[in-house]
């Protein structure tokens, strides 16, 4: 019988490291944020770096994280005037509380009960596989801001108007054809944090775009420039030094759209989203 219970509660104890593993972690880059969720959503002109850069493909495991910043206070939001209202908490729904989702995903947060106080940061992760067709899924987070002229709560959702409001933009999950180049397994930003950073501008671009590079190991990279289907249309093998540099992308031939990019090694890869206007 002992022997049962003590082995019962090694099985538990693996179990829940396990579970704990597998919680997410709040970025640090957005520590000193304003009070939302971030990355901040995309928008072209205020944002054009923002949104979920990450594509995910079919019939492969996907995950991406969203960090939670609650200050002690926050602006009040036009029409309202700019006086600072103090916080409590956010909180999101355990279940629901994400719209437009892929078939097949699923979110959970940390904290476990999604309720996040002030002066704290906290995490979402939306994870699973999906067979949904090839195409791109507009998402809205649903928070609860709770307050000192809210006690009971005021919903909001992330982003709440594509070019207006308190959270401008879009949220867009992009599903490629299963076996693009693109598919990550992990979450490389988590992984291999402070390895590779790339950001592509102009973004929007016409003519060309600049990849501006920090690496902290030399050697030969691959870039990769694809439409929303997962074709190639550019690809690059620069080799990098470390540190700082620049490559140069023309996107002149290309039509108005948008396309994703992939800058990887052997250990790991940033992505993100190109817009082409003409």
């Amino acid at each position: 019988m002992n022997r049962f219970v003590l082995l019962f509660l090694s099985l538990l104890f693996c179990m829940t490291i396990h579970a704990q593993n597998e919680v997410c972690q709040p970025d640090p880059m957005y520590a000193d944020s304003s009070a939302g969720i971030y990355p901040a959503p995309y928008h072209p002109e205020l944002n054009p770096d923002g949104g979920i850069q990450t594509p995910a493909c079919r019939n492969t495991y996907y995950e991406f994280t969203f960090t939670a910043i609650v200050p002690d206070s926050i602006q009040a939001p036009p029409p309202f005037p700019p006086v600072m209202i103090s916080l409590d908490s956010f909180k999101i729904a355990t279940t629901g509380a994400i719209i437009g989702l892929p078939s097949n995903f699923s979110y959970a947060c940390n904290p476990p009960t999604c309720v996040i106080p002030k002066n704290e940061t906290g995490c979402l992760k939306i994870f699973g596989v999906t067979d949904d067709t090839v195409g791109m899924y507009d998402i809205q987070v649903k928070v609860k801001i709770f307050s000192m002229l809210t006690p009971t709560g005021v919903d909001v959702t992330v982003p709440d108007d594509p070019e207006q409001g308190f959270f401008p933009g879009t949220y867009t999950i992009t599903v490629l054809e299963e076996g693009s180049p693109e598919c990550m397994v992990t979450n490389t930003k988590e992984l291999y944090p402070g390895n590779l950073r790339a950001t592509l501008s102009p973004n929007p671009a016409i003519a060309t775009a600049t990849l501006d590079i920090y690496t902290s190991q030399a050697g030969t990279y691959q870039f990769t420039l694809t439409d929303l289907t997962g074709k190639v249309l550019r690809e690059q093998l620069p080799y990098l030094p470390q540190g700082n540099s620049q490559s140069t992308i023309d996107v002149s031939q290309l039509p108005q759209g948008m396309y994703l990019w992939t800058l990887r090694n052997a250990q790991t890869q940033v992505s993100g989203k190109l817009v082409v206007v003409r």
